[in-house]
Parts: C-alpha cells; sequence; structure tokens
C-alpha cells in the first residue's frame, strides 16, 4: 500500500485546507501540495511531517535545524560523507494522472557535493513510471526547477530531494514545493540557468566586446526545451523593426549567415518552446558591442556548405577537381616526395600482412579488464594499414594495391558494430575512433576499389558506427560542454564521417550539420 494510504489525517487537513481555497477561488493547480515544504516542526531522532526516507537513507544523515542562529528558518541537510552512496528525503505521494503536468522546485545550497531535485511519477506498486530531475553545486542558495507530464502508468507523483551518490559534501535544501499546472503553462525549467564548472556561459556576455562579426549566440541547455526562439536587436526593448528573430533552433548555439553593423549596440535574449509549442519566459537581456577589427565570419546556411561537398569519390583531403595536381606533388615538392616514399613502401609490406582478429571484449563476465581494454592497438594498427593502402591506391591506381585495401576494409567492417561489440564506443572508444575515421578516409579514397555490394555493407556498418558517436554527442550534449578530450577528438572523426557518406547513408547530413 502506498504511504499516502497510510496518513489519512494529513490528507484530511490537505483536502480541507484545498476546500477552503476553493470558496476563496484559488484553485488546485495553483496550490503547493506538499504538506510540509519547509521541513518545521521537526522532532529529535524522527523526520517531519509529510516527508519519508527515500531508499535505505539513514536519518544519522539528515538533519533538520535553523539556518543559523538568528535566524530560525528551518532548512534540511544531507550530510553526504560517502562517494558510492547517495542519501535522500521524499515527500508525500500525492494521487495523479497520466497527462497531467506538473512542476517541482527546490532552494539548493552546495557545501561540496551535488543537489538533486527529482520529479517522481510511480504507479500502483509504488514502481518509477518516469523521473524528471535538475541538478545544483552552487555554493549559494540556488532554485531549481522541473516540469513534466504524468506519462501513462502513472497513479502517483512525489519529489525526491537528493544527494548524488558519486559527491562528498553537505546539501542544504529550503522552500521546497510542488504544484500541479495547467497543460497550457510552459513545461519546461527555468530558462535563466547556473552555469557548470565544465561548461560554456551565455555568450556574448552582457557588456563583452566580440572579436567575430556575426558573434556565435551560445546559452546553457534548457530542461524541457523542444526548440529554441533567439532575438537579437539593436532595441533594448526589441522594437520588431529592429528585431532579428530565429525560431526552431535545435541547439544552444547559433551563428548568423550575415554579418551585424557593428557601430551600434547589440541585444540578444532567448526563449525555449516546449514539445506542446508552448513558449518559456525569456532570458536575461544581455547588451554587446562588435569590435572594428572583428572578423567577419558569418555562417552560411547549411544546406549551401553541404552542396560544396563532391558528389563524386575522393572527398577528404583531396577531391576530384584537385587529385591529379595532388599526385603530381611527390615530383615536384621534395618534402611530398620524402612523405610519398614512406608511404608507398610501407603499403607494400601491408599487402601482405596478415588480418587480425576482432579485438577482444574489455568486460569479460561485465568487469572491466585494463588489459583487454589496451588491446585497442589490435584496432589502431589494423586501421592504419588500411588506410595507409587505401591512400596508395588512390595516388597510383595500383590494382593489386586496391585490391589490399579492399580485404582490409571488408575484415574491419567485419567486426560488430553493435552497443555491446568489442570495438563499440560503449564498450572502447580508443577501438570505435580510429574505425570511425580511417574507414571514412579508406572508403573514399579506395571507393573504385570496391563493389557496389562493398560499398553497401560498409555503410551499413558505418551507419551504426556514426549514429552511435553522433548520439554520444548530443547526450553530452557537446555544444555545452565541449572540454572533453575524447568529445573533441569524436567530433572531428564524426565530421569526416559525415564528408565520406553524404547522400549515401541517410543520417550523414544530420551529422554533417551538427559538426558545422
Amino acid at each position: 500500500m502506498r504511504p499516502y494510504h497510510r496518513t489519512p489525517s494529513l490528507w484530511g487537513i490537505l483536502l480541507c485546507t484545498l476546500l477552503v481555497l476553493g470558496c476563496y477561488g484559488i484553485t488546485w493547480a495553483e496550490q503547493n501540495l506538499l504538506t510540509n515544504p519547509g521541513f518545521e516542526l521537526p522532532i529529535t531522532g524522527e523526520l517531519p511531517p509529510g516527508w519519508q526516507k527515500f531508499s535505505n537513507t539513514n536519518i544519522a544523515f539528515l538533519s533538520f535545524e535553523p539556518e543559523s542562529a538568528t535566524n530560525p528558518n528551518i532548512i534540511l541537510t544531507i550530510k553526504d560523507e560517502s562517494n558510492t552512496a547517495g542519501y535522500g528525503l521524499r515527500s508525500m505521494f500525492f494521487p495523479a494522472e497520466p497527462g497531467q503536468v506538473y512542476r517541482a522546485s527546490v532552494k539548493i545550497r552546495s557545501g561540496g557535493g551535488t543537489g538533486t531535485l527529482y520529479l517522481d511519477f510511480t504507479d500502483d506498486n509504488g514502481s518509477r513510471v518516469s523521473s524528471k530531475t535538475i541538478t545544483s553545486r552552487n555554493t549559494d542558495w540556488e532554485t531549481v526547477t522541473v516540469t513534466h507530464e504524468a506519462p501513462p502508468g502513472t497513479t502517483s507523483v512525489s519529489i525526491i530531494l537528493y544527494s548524488q551518490s558519486t559527491h562528498v559534501g553537505h546539501i542544504s535544501f529550503d522552500d521546497a514545493v510542488l504544484t500541479q499546472v495547467s497543460a497550457d503553462t510552459w513545461m519546461g525549467s527555468d530558462v535563466e540557468v547556473n552555469v557548470g564548472p565544465d561548461a560554456l556561459d551565455y555568450a556574448p556576455a552582457d557588456g563583452a566586446v566580440v572579436t567575430t562579426n556575426p558573434p556565435s549566440f551560445i546559452w546553457v541547455p534548457v530542461s524541457g526545451a523542444a526548440s529554441y526562439t533567439l532575438e537579437f536587436s539593436t532595441s533594448p526593448t526589441f522594437a520588431p523593426a529592429e528585431t532579428i528573430t530565429v525560431r526552431n533552433i535545435d541547439l544552444s548555439i547559433y551563428t548568423p549567415d550575415k554579418t551585424l553593423d557593428n557601430s551600434k549596440t547589440w541585444y540578444w535574449r532567448l526563449s525555449a518552446v516546449d514539445r506542446n509549442g508552448k513558449q518559456s519566459p525569456y532570458t536575461n537581456v544581455r547588451a554587446f558591442n562588435i569590435d572594428a577589427n572583428a572578423v567577419e565570419l558569418p555562417l552560411p546556411p547549411l544546406d549551401q556548405v553541404r552542396a560544396a561537398i563532391p558528389k563524386e569519390h575522393p572527398r577528404l583531403f583531396v577531391t576530384p577537381d584537385t587529385l591529379e595536381d595532388f599526385k603530381g606533388k611527390p615530383a615536384k615538392e621534395p618534402l611530398f616526395r620524402v612523405l610519398w616514399n614512406g608511404i608507398n613502401v610501407n603499403s607494400i609490406s601491408y599487402r601482405f600482412a596478415i588480418l587480425p582478429d576482432e579485438p577482444p571484449h574489455c568486460y569479460p563476465n561485465g568487469v572491466w579488464d585494463v588489459n583487454l581494454w589496451r588491446q585497442y592497438t589490435i584496432t589502431t594498427a589494423a586501421t592504419q594499414k588500411m588506410e595507409t593502402l587505401a591512400f596508395a591506391y588512390m595516388m597510383t591506381g595500383d590494382k593489386e594495391v586496391g585490391e589490399a585495401a579492399r580485404k582490409w576494409m571488408l575484415h574491419i567492417a567485419s567486426w560488430d558494430p553493435g552497443p555491446n561489440g568489442a570495438t563499440s564506443a560503449k564498450i572502447n572508444d580508443e577501438s570505435s575512433m580510429p574505425i570511425l575515421y580511417q574507414m571514412s578516409r579508406a572508403y573514399t579514397w579506395a571507393y573504385d576499389a570496391l563493389s557496389e555490394a562493398d560499398r553497401q555493407k560498409i555503410r551499413e556498418v558505418m551507419r551504426i558506427r556514426g549514429n552511435e558517436a553522433y548520439q554520444i554527442l548530443k547526450a553530452r550534449p557537446f555544444e555545452y560542454r565541449p572540454y572533453g578530450s575524447h568529445a573533441g577528438r569524436s567530433l572531428g572523426f564524426l565530421g569526416e564521417a559525415a564528408i565520406a557518406f553524404l547522400d549515401e547513408i541517410p543520417e550523414a547530413a544530420e551529422w554533417f550539420d551538427y559538426v558545422v
């Protein structure tokens, strides 16, 4: 039986309160459902009314004390001293139905750890159907908000105040709110969001002088946003005649395709749009100026950029228009001659190299083995041979070299590309990354050495590998959190795959647009 069935007295108080409020024209949708949002009336060794332990949390890790000697306001502090366990407090469960929209918020202050607010939907058995979360590590009080629609199977809703298991520290909470809101209400979280320590800040910052024209507009992704509407204007009040509005932006970054007037001050703001088409409030307005010597760097429309990629092969570093000139460089320039001689010699020996077995899985029995992980060197050695042979074939047209490149490409393409394959990004991205970009190069350089059946097999494999890399970058998301060596490498490698397979793999255009 769910907890709210065990607290009829509290329910009686709540329902009577709602009845009285209704007499004054105040609706359920406007009211805080939590009976004790401020953790009042704590009894030493017990939880305050309206709250219960979350999971196996020991009450010893929870304190309910005045904020200070001069401020009697009660706050909850979770004393998290473990980097392997998390602790939390759950509100009462409240009846909920699928399709109803709920919003939760709470003030969080970090003393070293990470505080999380869960908006939690459960079924008749008390099992989670879905949840929506937002975190904060701000050392000052920060109000975080999350909104979500109850999914099918929901019978109750609650909130959880939680300290993340991987972080150690004290997390304080205050002024918790849970409300049922109108379906016409914006369903996302606050649009003005604090920036994480490993993330990009809003740009241009208020008062900035930018050195590219136009600047790229960057903002913090908004929970619940399906798209964004950006406005930039020479009018601080965004007068329509002086304002440029861009709708349906799907990332938290946008670069205009035209330069801006650098003699004026510019202002920008944005709003988010949820999946129901409801628009959020606008962010704060930020003003910027453009340096008189700013580099002009508009981003052309992406369809125009894609149209510049040749339909024929090769496409990477060398194009059909530049191929003959490229082939002639070793005869004309000493440095190219030295480089080419080394590549050519290697390609001769690689023709007779033995094809390796697929690298071992580095999670045998579900446990990571570092020595097996290091066997990604099998992959890097194999892809290096494949790439070298393909390049030598492009330079010479030698059919034996082309056949050797084909043999290596098809062999590596036979390795399991699925999410649990030994060379997938999920299992070992040091294996997946060289396959992603070196197979792309080999494919476009040795295109003529492959039959259409060969090409189709390679395209099927690279579609899986490219989509995996793309989804990892999107989930990060890279445009907000770019400070990661593996993510930064994957972005470039996915770009090469997008160019090599454009118009041949359906998703390649989407990869290309994201990378650009």
